[in-house]
């Protein structure tokens, strides 16, 4: 539904011309990627393919939030040339985008949208009505300007020296803003720069607190240890299956390794009966990883084909629904990756039109779960600071089930994705305390 322009752009660097689509609106409820950027002042950046050099670019941008309501435009100085045109500009971009609202969501204060010469201007006022004070908004705004000069060392003894220097400021504040960062990435197929952040998450965690960073190391070394116990000793083929598709990701190069120490240190023992046994369990989990993968590469190129008739249908959310047994893992993951190859090739408006059909998955799979399922959800994308308000707007559905849905979905997270694991911790302890407050218990 956004607004995308083509720019054409020259470096101010190295003189280099050539053309990006720009976003001249955001909407919240449907676009919360594209508020974050414009909250963080980092909607359209782009970056020059020849020199590299990152431009942020001065265009009008229209900004929407039905639940507030708020309707207002941040209009660049300089970008009119006079309050005529300003006004022309001003109605054109709203047209444009009241255009492309259904009859019944054009609302008249959209008519008289409020203006805005600074970005930073209109991002503290969508701060303050999303319930920010303005003593948070100036640390969340310190904290950004904190993670671009970590992000800019040069070398790790740069970096080492830049986080000794900021220890102070690595609290609660900077870890939102580094994990929405990541949640960004993520969601804009950016897996390089969503591992980068992922990294320094963790060794700004090992420095803020390296005896929990050293315990949960050996917590995780402890589990590995368990795992690989209870996989070569399962003697049920069923059960190891379904086992070792439950933890596939964690079977890597080292888990192998280790099974082939245990193999030379049985036959070192002259134990030839073990190392057979340890050899025939390593080739028959080797056998079911691929396997695994065949059907994983089958559902794929069906999730595929299946997502090529989708698009093409004229009635996507009526045919999505008569097939919603094909909504499933297969398909988001094509999905994400069809995704992630349009923004890498700059082809914003099929990234959009797959989101928008992502969306319409996504919101029938929700209407199929259990209502805990649901707010558990819709908890997870909420910014840290808008949960409190979700707990008490739905406190009957947060119940023994729903504490359940959460501990089992951070068994199933585990380790493996660490910034899930502590989105889904931090979440369970402001659960634990509003149950607690509520006379639920903890």
């Amino acid at each position: 539904m956004g607004l995308l322009t083509p720019t054409q752009i020259t470096c101010p660097v190295c003189g280099h011309r050539y053309t990006r689509q720009v976003h001249q609106s955001v909407d919240a409820q449907s676009e919360p990627h594209l508020k974050q950027l414009l909250v963080q002042e980092r909607l359209n950046i782009t970056t020059c393919p020849q020199c590299q050099n990152q431009i942020m670019l001065a265009v009008p941008v229209l900004y929407h939030d039905a639940s507030k309501p708020m309707f207002a435009v941040f209009m660049p100085m300089g970008a009119a040339r006079s309050d005529v045109h300003q006004q022309q500009m001003v109605g054109a971009l709203t047209n444009r985008f009241m255009s492309d609202l259904p009859p019944e969501e054009r609302k008249g204060y959209m008519l008289q949208p409020k203006m805005y010469l600074t970005l930073q201007s209109l991002a503290d006022d969508i701060m303050l009505a999303d319930g920010l004070t303005r003593e948070e908004i100036e640390a969340r705004r310190q904290r950004t300007a904190l993670l671009e000069r970590l992000l800019s060392s040069q070398t790790p003894e740069e970096l080492q020296n830049a986080i000794e220097a900021s220890l102070d400021q690595l609290d609660d504040t900077f870890f939102d803003v580094l994990d929405t960062w990541i949640r960004q990435a993520e969601a804009q197929g950016d897996e390089e720069m969503a591992e980068a952040l992922a990294s320094l998450r963790r060794q700004l965690r090992a420095a803020v607190a390296p005896e929990e960073a050293a315990q949960e190391e050996a917590d995780a070394a402890e589990q590995r240890r368990e795992l690989l116990e209870v996989l070569l000793n399962e003697r049920n083929e069923e059960r190891l299956r379904a086992m070792v598709a439950a933890v596939r990701p964690v079977l890597d190069y080292h888990f192998f390794l280790q099974i082939a120490d245990r193999i030379d240190a049985a036959q070192e023992a002259g134990n030839e009966i073990e190392a057979k046994r340890l050899t025939r369990a390593r080739a028959t989990i080797l056998q079911m990883l691929d396997e695994l993968e065949e059907e994983d590469r089958q559902a794929l190129t069906q999730a595929a084909e299946f997502l090529r008739q989708a698009i093409s249908q004229p009635a996507l959310e009526d045919y999505l629904r008569q097939n919603s047994e094909r909504l499933d893992e297969a398909f988001f993951a094509v999905l994400n990756m069809n995704i992630a190859e349009a923004r890498r090739r700059n082809d914003e408006n099929t990234a959009r039109a797959l989101g928008s059909v992502g969306a319409i998955a996504a919101k029938i799979m929700e209407e199929k779960a259990p209502p805990e399922l649901r707010l558990l959800n819709e908890l997870l994308r909420a910014a840290p600071q808008e949960r409190a308000r979700l707990l008490e707007e739905r406190s009957e559905l947060v119940t023994d089930e729903f504490v359940a849905a959460l501990q089992q979905m951070q068994r199933a997270v585990g380790k493996a994705n660490s910034q899930i694991s502590q989105q889904l911790a931090a979440l369970a302890e402001q659960v634990a305390e509003f149950r607690g407050r509520n006379g639920q218990g903890g």
